[in-house]
């Protein structure tokens, strides 16, 4: 996309407010800047190119960049350097990226990489001797440069050889926000989200379900995604069920069914969708209709009918069951607070 064009800087880009900020400030010192946004499993929601309007056409392209691959899986897996409270190796993830970034650099005639790290803004990876470790294992040492915290650390080469003006650039540290907030109003950046505290695998209940299909040999990037949708029930042959918890959800599940996997719906009264991961036994399937019935308008009737389609099979079956009560469905369902 970019073959040819040149650019002085490659930043790290999340989307979040740090990293808009980091940008303007150093697009402002006319400096031209490829925004990289890495998109994996992990982010939280759907990527939205929500602060576009924010950055300045002519200083600043952005791409996006998808580091999906078994070496990606690898480093969730086995970490050099650990996991945070949760699943999240943010160390081993951030040099990842980091080495990402150099490469692109490379690519586009850059002199470093831009990020909107603050020092001790993450209790993991960013205070700053992991800041340090993280350049020296991307063999970037001296070239990161980090606008909004800068003047906390020791001046980049980026800074010394006067690429970049270390007087223009910032020295916020620490969880508060108050700092951006300012800069924010003074870069005329009016829409930005509320910190979202991490990836998903900070999340403790995502890792719960992560670590529970780690136990079950089910992760792979599919799985991952599938993750972030509906509630989960482990089924006692091994399989799983999820079913949606709303409309968007329910449509995702299809989706990702694709002509793949079983899906459930009540046939004949509002409710979700459900997929089956596993065999489409007697068993698993009258199972699975149960509990997709507890969340259904069935929910109170004596018995219920739920339709279900299975891969490689044009005609709809149904099946009768009685729907589960809640004692049955949290029997099965993947939850932390089990």
């Amino acid at each position: 996309m970019y073959l040819g064009e040149r650019f002085d800087l490659v930043a790290l880009y999340s989307g979040g407010l740090d990293s808009v900020l980091a940008v303007k400030v150093i697009a402002q010192q006319g400096k031209k800047i490829l925004a990289v946004k890495f998109k994996h499993p992990f982010n939280r929601g759907v990527w939205e190119n929500k602060f576009r309007e924010y950055l300045d056409d002519e200083m600043c392209s952005l791409v996006w960049e998808i580091p999906i691959g078994p070496e990606f899986m690898e480093i969730i897996m086995h970490p050099r350097y650990g996991y945070g409270r949760n699943y999240n190796p943010c160390i081993d993830c951030k040099i990842f990226m980091y080495r990402k970034a150099a490469w692109i650099a490379q690519q586009v005639g850059a002199q470093g990489i831009l990020t909107g790290e603050v020092v001790g803004q993450r209790p993991m990876s960013q205070t700053k001797d992991t800041l340090a470790l993280m350049e020296r294992e991307s063999f970037l040492k001296g070239l990161v440069l980090r606008p909004l915290t800068a003047k906390n650390l020791p001046p980049t080469t980026l800074e010394e050889s006067g690429f970049v003006d270390r007087n223009s650039l910032y020295d916020f540290s620490g969880r508060g926000r108050v700092p951006q907030f300012v800069l924010a109003e003074k870069f005329g950046v009016t829409r930005y989200s509320a910190p979202a505290g991490g990836c998903l695998l900070t999340d403790p209940g995502y890792s719960y379900r992560l670590n529970e299909a780690i136990g079950h040999g089910s992760l792979n990037i599919r799985g991952a995604q599938l993750l972030k949708l509906g509630r989960h029930f482990r089924l006692p042959s091994g399989g799983k069920v999820v079913v949606g918890r709303f409309d968007e959800e329910n449509a995702q599940l299809l989706d990702f069914a694709g002509n793949r996997y079983p899906v459930l719906e009540d046939a004949y009264k509002a409710g979700p969708a459900a997929i089956l991961l596993g065999e489409p036994t007697s068993s698993n399937l009258k199972t699975s209709a149960r509990i997709v019935t507890r969340y259904s308008k069935s929910q109170q009737d004596p018995e219920a009918t739920v339709k279900y389609r299975i891969p490689g099979d044009e005609n709809e079956k149904l099946i009768a069951v009685t729907p589960g009560s809640e004692e049955f469905v949290r029997k099965f369902m993947i939850a932390a607070d089990d």
